[in-house]
């Protein structure tokens, strides 16, 4: 599947808009939200607990809804997505693997920071990503679309976006890093590329479980696990490996992937 050809109506964006233009993928934001609204909540409930009761604490009533606005974009907000509801669903038990359930969710509907992956993944434990390096890729890949001014600015934030993720550390000089994996962000990861209409071994090699920042072997282990804990169904025979998600999608989601694939 080509970059630009994610499966929008399941919650993936494609295109140019980024919300790293301005922001970070907010990790504590959304913490914040997910402890004020409830695993079904609506749309609606997410914007009263961010502007009428303020609980991620912004000062104006400008930079609340803005703020919002920002968080709906990367994450959806909504139980009509999969891609949100899923994450909604497995953040409660996720545990140390909360950062990369977002930053998995934040790439999927962030096409610029998905740009920035590779630069990030190829570099080895303790190395250091310079800034600079970053916005290279970035003027490179992004074709012109942004000013010096901007891109300095992308690469601030999503260089801070890999550092919640647990990909970098550090606050100016930014060194690789390996993040906390948990099953449920690597179920999730699987997940993802289960919408995008791939299946058996190709699941475990794609871009989603890149993220994860582990061998395959690894992330099929970390799937054995989520398979125990009931989380999805695995299957191995040999170098054949079948996985489902039963109960994740509804009957309409599944026949709209049996069309699209």
């Amino acid at each position: 599947m080509a970059a630009d050809d994610f499966p929008e109506a399941l919650g993936f964006k494609n295109g140019d808009a980024s919300v790293h233009t301005a922001r970070t993928m907010m990790l504590a934001e959304l913490t914040a939200l997910f402890v004020a609204v409830p695993p079904d909540g609506s749309p609606d409930d997410y914007a009263r607990a961010a502007i009428d009761d303020n609980v991620l604490g912004k000062r104006s009533l400008v930079t609340r809804r803005s703020t919002l606005k920002h968080l709906t974009a990367l994450y959806g907000f909504t139980p009509r997505l999969p891609l949100f509801r899923t994450l909604r669903r497995l953040w409660p038990q996720a545990g140390l693997g909360r950062p990369v359930l977002a930053l998995l969710c934040a790439s999927a509907r962030d096409p610029l920071l998905r740009l920035t992956a590779p630069n990030v993944l190829k570099a080895k434990e303790g190395a250091t990503i310079a800034r600079g390096d970053v916005e290279q890729v970035i003027a490179t890949l992004a074709h012109g679309r942004f000013s010096p001014k901007t891109i300095r600015s992308v690469a601030q934030s999503t260089n801070s976006t890999w550092t919640q993720a647990g990909h970098l550390t550090g606050r100016a000089k930014k060194l690789r890093s390996r993040p906390r994996v948990t099953r449920e962000a690597a179920a999730y990861a699987l997940f993802l590329g289960y919408l995008c209409g791939l299946r058996g071994p190709a699941l475990f090699t794609t871009f989603w479980p890149s993220l994860l920042d582990r061998r395959p072997e690894e992330i099929l282990t970390l799937a054995e696990e989520a398979s125990a804990a009931g989380l999805l169904t695995l299957k191995q025979a040999g170098p054949v490996v079948d996985v489902h998600f039963p109960g994740w999608l509804t009957p309409e989601e599944e026949a709209f992937l049996h069309e699209s694939h």
